[in-house]
């Protein structure tokens, strides 16, 4: 997973966040003014998008399935004072995204590749 906000959106504190699962998916966030009488800043960013076949032959999470109940109870039983200690950034990359990814693996089951073939017009 990857955390595409940069800059403070409240105050100098980045407490917004817009993370994806291709770190190539969004190009930069901007984080432009308040909105209204909030104190959190607004964020604007652009998804970039190229499907391909490719993506359609291989297996993807199948969320519809997962056990959220379970990721909930695990993530709620992690000592996160203890386990992120130290440099956040560097705890997001190697702490947290793999407590996540052991997580996916673990309660949201695998989706088969669509077998289906394109129907024909004519």
């Amino acid at each position: 997973m990857t955390q595409h906000v940069n800059s403070g959106t409240r105050n100098n504190s980045i407490l917004d966040l817009v993370f994806t699962s291709e770190p190539d998916m969004i190009d930069s966030v901007s984080v432009l003014g308040c909105l209204a009488d909030s104190d959190h800043n607004i964020l604007q960013w652009t998804v970039s998008l190229s499907p391909t076949t490719a993506l359609f032959n291989r297996s993807s999470l199948d969320y519809s399935k997962a056990d959220f109940l379970a990721i909930r109870r695990a993530l709620k039983d992690i000592d996160w004072a203890v386990t992120l200690k130290g440099d956040a950034n560097e705890q997001w990359g190697a702490t947290f995204t793999s407590v996540m990814k052991k997580l996916e693996s673990q309660h949201i089951p695998l989706k088969k590749p669509c077998q289906c073939s394109k129907k024909r017009h004519g």
